[in-house]
């Protein structure tokens, strides 16, 4: 009876009128939410499809006739493009023209694939991660599939060469820049060792980095010069060819220059990459020019170093003004100060914080290097990581580790009057200083014996078995990390905390800090300069300096 009574009411009715629509349209504003956020980012394209896979997003567009897939933000496929699809294909099929067997690591829905097939070859394996490319590929592009010598593989590149049994006369990665650490694996020295396993004698390996307009930056050199050096750890004899982008090729056997010749004399029809283009291209001065870009001095780029990753966001940033400026240098020099104030139990936290981070964005890049994919497993790890967490503070408030010897004593977090009891003394507190130190300690011990662990598992076999194992290892090694991380709070807690506000916000602090210290230094400079072990061992100084400065330090109470 509430119901017509409240209806009566002509502002009433008017009012559930106005919310009952209001709902519906938010109702469906919901359900198509992820349609309007998506066109928005992509403004002047239509939008032909977009979904999630367990390796990413794709949304593939349409625009003045072009088709576009974005995988994870990153442009992967633009078709028809003739250059990306000719030089592809043309400079690696070009140095074989016997070549029977090849292996394409992505590429084929760009449609490298059907013009490999304009040589004589028996079979492409056209191998792609996420076999949603493949499925929406086929859709809208099905012409670059049509062909049955085409054979898709919906796999890692990386575990497909481990694996696989067969042998190939080319190799082709039509491949974006590592601009990820996902892309960087293959550009590695351990990835060309085992692409050159599955090659035949005199095979060649192909790919491209970089854009090339006549100048070569700094960067630019660093980033080509890092993968020249790179490839010569496995391959006797390499060509760059200053393309569109900058083309390698490498090979134990002959390679050849003259690739128009070589095109025309196979009969090989094509559009862009024909003598007139060549000729303008390949000129003796660009050809010197890259020359002296790959001579100069660069790391190589390893699978635990990534240092490409590194150089192609150095490239990358160069095209932008970046100053340091007044508010930044007083941002870090408040840092600074803070960071040399740090003392005894807030100490041990900045280092763990930093521990966390730093070492688990280690074990990711360990498993994204060694498993393939990192996307639709971060859930799980960062699980472990949190249950790990819950695990070691539960451990640290168990009552045989109280600062007070039993279950009665005040709960950690207490931010009334703290009491100070008849049964508090300073031989509990130096208890529990101790126990803060052996994990500190700990830390750092884990920390010295992860590149050793994570070094040896990149050896395992590419079989299931091990496969297995090494997920297993990496989500013990997580929970191990995260068991010790948690568990140093409610001791420092205990040792440090005054009862206010202001003692739980410093030890809060602490950890924070050296956790957005450890995620942004470890991600974005130190594992690309320094590499895994480098990141380790920094780590592991860390924390067994911040163990040994509360070692040294008079417990008062």
């Amino acid at each position: 009876m509430a119901s017509p009574i409240f209806l009566a009411n002509p502002l009433r009715r008017e009012i559930f009128i106005l919310t009952l629509v209001a709902g519906i349209a938010a109702f469906v504003w919901l359900a198509n939410s992820d349609a309007l956020s998506t066109s928005l980012q992509f403004p002047g394209q239509k939008v032909l499809f977009h979904a999630n896979s367990p390796y990413g997003r794709l949304v593939v567009t349409e625009s003045g006739g072009q088709t576009n897939f974005i995988e994870n933000g990153i442009a992967v496929v633009s078709t028809p493009n003739v250059e990306q699809v000719e030089e592809a294909a043309h400079y690696a099929m070009a140095q074989r023209l016997d070549a029977r067997q090849v292996l394409l690591v992505s590429g084929g829905v760009a449609g490298v694939a059907k013009e490999i097939l304009k040589y004589n070859v028996a079979g492409v394996d056209c191998v792609e991660l996420d076999p949603l490319v493949i499925e929406t590929g086929r859709r809208f592009l099905p012409e670059h599939f049509a062909d049955p010598r085409i054979h898709v593989i919906a796999t890692d590149a990386r575990q497909f060469v481990r694996q696989t049994t067969n042998h190939y006369d080319v190799v082709i990665l039509a491949l974006p820049d590592p601009s990820t650490a996902q892309l960087n694996r293959f550009f590695t020295v351990e990835f060309f060792s085992g692409v050159k396993r599955v090659m035949t004698d005199g095979g060649v390996l192909s790919f491209a980095l970089g854009r090339y307009e006549n100048y070569v930056s700094p960067e630019l050199a660093q980033l080509l010069a890092s993968a020249h050096r790179s490839l010569q750890q496995s391959f006797a004899n390499i060509l760059a060819l200053p393309g569109g982008r900058v083309f390698f090729l490498a090979s134990d056997g002959p390679l050849h220059g003259d690739i128009a010749a070589r095109i025309e004399a196979q009969g090989v029809p094509t559009k862009l990459v024909n003598r007139h283009y060549l000729d303008a291209t390949l000129t003796a001065d660009r050809m010197a020019d890259i020359e002296r870009a790959v001579s100069q001095p660069a790391a190589m780029n390893r699978d635990f170093s990534p240092m490409l990753y590194f150089y192609h966001l150095r490239h990358w940033m160069s095209q932008f003004t970046l100053s340091f400026g007044v508010l930044q240098a007083v941002l870090l020099l408040l840092l600074l100060v803070y960071l040399i104030r740090l003392r005894g139990p807030a100490l041990v936290l900045f280092a763990s914080g930093f521990a966390g981070s730093a070492l688990e964005i280690v074990l990711l890049l360990a498993f994204q290097v060694l498993c393939g994919s990192v996307y639709h497993q971060v859930g799980v790890i960062v699980t472990v990581f949190m249950a790990g967490l819950a695990v070691g503070a539960l451990m640290a408030n168990r009552p045989s580790v109280r600062p007070f010897g039993g279950a009665s004593s005040a709960s950690p977090i207490n931010l009334g009057p703290r009491v100070t009891r008849p049964s508090e003394t300073g031989a509990s507190c130096q208890r529990q200083a101790r126990c803060l130190r052996y994990l500190a300690f700990a830390i750092a011990a884990l920390a010295l014996l992860l590149p050793a662990l994570l070094f040896s598992l990149n050896h395992l076999s590419s079989a299931i078995p091990a496969f297995v194992v090494i997920q297993a290892v990496i989500a013990l090694l997580t929970l191990i990390l995260a068991v010790l991380v948690g568990a140093q709070f409610p001791l420092a807690n205990r040792l440090q905390f005054d009862g206010t506000a202001t003692g739980a916000s410093r030890l809060y602090t602490a950890d924070f800090v050296g956790a957005s210290l450890g995620a942004l230094l470890a991600s974005t400079l130190l594992i690309p300069l320094v590499g895994v072990t480098g990141v380790c061992l920094l780590t592991a100084a860390l924390n067994a300096l911040a163990g040994g400065v509360l070692f040294w330090r008079k417990v008062s109470t």
